[in-house]
């Protein structure tokens, strides 16, 4: 892809700039394009991700899925940040500025001379205006970066809220629980003493140990079932699978963008089908899941009208 745009715009220049600083121009490009089409592809992510946190704190509102977002942002920084310190060095540095003109360098060499050390200029120029562009984006990873971080401290103070009136409500049914165990004893001692018209019956005795041991044992074996149980293996497996749907929908954002790039240079318009075959074609395995399908068409479509556009 990359090629042909390069091509193409070889054939259509008409600046008179030697090739080597189009074609270097012409990666700045693509490179600040690239890293521009990705940021404005987490930032739905990130907005669903925090519309779904906050309307939700403690229900499963995918808290979870919080690490593998931040890995992926994290990593896409990383490439920023490589890509950025690359150009700063080349800044720093006017001698590699000016062997980056070869073919002022090759006519130089021809007539016996050296290129005017002035000319390191003319590349620096185009350096630092995609260098402050590339810092632009960072900045932008960044502030999503700090979003994520502010609503972890949000949901980390929600929860030690929620923990300090479970640790309150604990003490008062405590003392509850000491208050009304106080009567309860007193009224053991007599209780089997009281006429209630049972105290002739055989069975009586038998009847109400059994039937208040069975209730104990069946609230007992609710708890341990809710605590244990499946439900609670179920909602650990079901998070598991959305964690793991959500890691592979961002393992590859290189395939993302790619698609996304051939939608914006198309008609314009993709519908889930279509996402779907140009994503997996992208891919270097060759292979989407239908989860991942959902999952990344439904964030990305921003006006639910179940396709994919320039505006959303």
């Amino acid at each position: 892809s990359f090629a042909k745009d390069l091509s193409a715009l070889f054939i259509t220049d008409t600046s008179g700039d030697p090739p080597e600083l189009i074609f270097l121009e012409a990666v700045l490009r693509d490179t600040v394009d690239t890293y521009t089409r990705r940021i404005r592809i987490f930032e739905p992510i990130v907005d669903d991700f925090l519309d779904r946190a906050a309307n939700e704190v403690f229900s499963d509102s995918g808290v979870h899925q919080l690490v593998p977002l931040k890995d992926s942002l994290q990593s896409f920084e990383l490439q920023v940040k490589q890509s950025l310190e690359c150009l700063t060095c080349l800044l720093n540095n006017d001698d590699v500025m000016l062997d980056l003109l070869l073919t002022e360098q090759a006519e130089a060499r021809s007539k016996g001379v050296q290129v005017a050390f002035e000319r390191h200029e003319y590349v620096e120029l185009m350096l630092s205006v995609y260098s402050r562009q590339i810092q632009n984006l960072q900045e932008e990873v960044q502030y999503l970066l700090k979003r994520l971080q502010s609503k972890q401290e949000f949901i980390a103070l929600a929860l030690a809220g929620y923990r300090n009136r479970l640790v309150r409500m604990n003490v008062n049914l405590g003392i509850v629980a000491v208050s009304t165990g106080l009567t309860t004893a007193t009224t053991g001692l007599f209780g089997m003493n009281l006429i209630n018209g049972l105290e002739q019956s055989p069975i009586a005795f038998a009847a109400v140990t059994g039937v208040s041991t069975t209730i104990a044992v069946f609230v007992a074996g609710v708890y341990f079932s809710f605590i244990r149980g499946r439900l609670m293996q179920s909602r650990a497996e079901q998070r598991l699978a959305e964690i793991e749907t959500f890691v592979n929908a961002l393992s590859d954002m290189g395939a993302l963008d790619y698609t996304v790039k051939g939608m914006m240079q198309g008609d314009g318009k993709m519908s889930k089908k279509e996402f779907k075959e140009r994503l997996t074609a992208a891919r270097a395995s060759h292979h989407v899941s239908d989860k991942e399908i959902d999952f990344l068409f439904d964030v990305l479509d921003a006006h639910k009208d179940n396709e994919l556009t320039p505006e959303d």
